[in-house]
């Protein structure tokens, strides 16, 4: 016993192939658009989580970068909080009241937050 189709139903199967791969089409960009939002929101708390542990803006003097290096020059080096440093995962090396930090990703943006925001959070 065969199965024959009718042209008509042809048309009704691709229309439907065509549906399906756009609806997984979209599924799949909205999932990557909300990955990207979720990640842009953790990198702003980790600027900041950063940020609160050199001292906020009444300890960082300036900044500057070299590679992935930044370098902040503080204040008081007692006002740095080296335990957010460590669960930040960021290397340090102090040199009299000059901070060097390894940052592995992001050092660019990282080095404008803290350069825009040394005088404060907007």
């Amino acid at each position: 016993m065969q199965l024959l189709l009718k042209p008509m139903d042809y048309g009704f199967i691709a229309i439907g192939i065509v549906v399906l791969v756009l609806i997984v089409f979209f599924t799949i960009k909205l999932s990557k658009k909300q990955k990207n939002k979720n990640k842009q929101v953790a990198l702003v708390s980790t600027y900041e989580a950063l940020f609160d542990a050199l001292g906020r803006r009444e300890n960082i003097l300036d900044v500057s970068i070299e590679h992935k290096r930044l370098k902040v020059k503080v204040k008081d080096i007692k006002s740095v909080k080296t335990n957010i440093l460590k669960e930040l995962e960021i290397p340090a090396v102090l040199t009299d009241n000059e901070l060097k930090l390894l940052v592995k990703e992001n050092a660019e943006e990282i080095f404008n937050f803290l350069k825009n925001n040394k005088g404060g959070l907007k």
